[in-house]
């Protein structure tokens, strides 16, 4: 099990281990946010991982999507409708001020999971 936290959480050490758990410090990015790709380098480095899968929620998607380590994505779009004024964006912090600026991918396949639609993309960086 890894748990990540801040550097200064974790007692001023990197890593750490804890009854079985990894804990490893990160550093902060500008804006405030873990810096992910410091995770990502310590567990290519001590796990040989090569790919991770990331499931959550709008924030993380959007760290992740604005720190450049996302290559793929897979998007379940059910066929329901929900929503109103106060509705949280599955991606948060990537503002755009035009079209232009945004996030590029293309889409790789498109299947049916039961009654949704999985949506294979690539991230054109």
């Amino acid at each position: 099990m890894l748990l990540a936290t801040r550097e200064d959480i974790g007692a001023g050490k990197s890593f750490r281990q804890v009854q079985g758990i990894d804990i490893i410090g990160l550093p902060m990015t500008e804006e405030g946010q873990l810096d992910l790709r410091s995770l990502l380098a310590y567990l290519a480095n001590r796990h040989d991982a090569t790919n991770v899968l990331v499931e959550g929620g709008a924030v993380l998607i959007g760290s992740m999507l604005r720190q450049n380590l996302v290559d793929q994505l897979i998007v379940f779009q059910a066929p329901k409708i929900i929503g109103d004024s106060d509705a949280i964006s599955s991606v948060r912090g990537l503002s755009c001020p035009t079209i232009g600026q945004t996030l590029s991918t293309v889409l790789r396949s498109v299947n049916r999971v039961g009654d949704d639609l999985m949506l294979d993309y690539r991230v054109i960086c």
